[in-house]
């Protein structure tokens, strides 16, 4: 058992550290891409679902959707790209055809996203807020039950 308990203890300080480095190195990275980002409208050609299970007792899935978008960059053929963000809904908010604002960095460092807040700023928020929650539980498991991983 505490082997197992301090197996866990492991691996969420690992994946703290781990979500937060890449987190805080991708906002880094956008922030420093900023004034080079340019805009662009896209269109979307397809959209991607994806099931996931939100209840594994119950079985209950969501069925996410993610636009892939079609745009020109200034100089260049036609790219693509599949948005990090998504919307979960039983009907997408996502249309075929649909117009959309999009940012793309002209050098290629960042891939293109869709021009919103949640598009530029979101997911690598989500990573550095979940990297300290993630350590957060490794020190709660340290601290609840440290005497019996260490054997003392």
């Amino acid at each position: 058992m505490r082997y197992v308990v301090g197996l866990m203890m492991v691996a969420f300080f690992l994946a703290g550290v781990g979500l937060f480095v890449a987190g805080v190195r991708a906002l880094i990275r956008r922030f420093a891409a900023w004034r080079r980002l340019r805009p662009a409208e896209g269109e979307i050609v397809w959209i991607e679902k994806r099931q996931e299970t939100t209840d594994y007792e119950s079985g209950r899935t969501a069925e996410y959707h993610f636009p892939e978008i079609k745009f020109r960059p200034e100089r260049r053929g036609d790219q693509r790209f599949v948005s990090e963000i998504g919307a979960g809904a039983r009907a997408s908010r996502y249309a075929v055809g649909q117009k959309i604002a999009v940012l793309y960095d002209p050098d290629g460092k960042i891939s293109p996203m869709i021009d919103s807040w949640a598009g530029i700023w979101g997911p690598h928020l989500v990573h550095t807020i979940a990297g300290p929650i993630f350590i957060s539980g490794a020190l709660l498991i340290y601290w609840a039950f440290g005497d019996r991983i260490l054997g003392r």
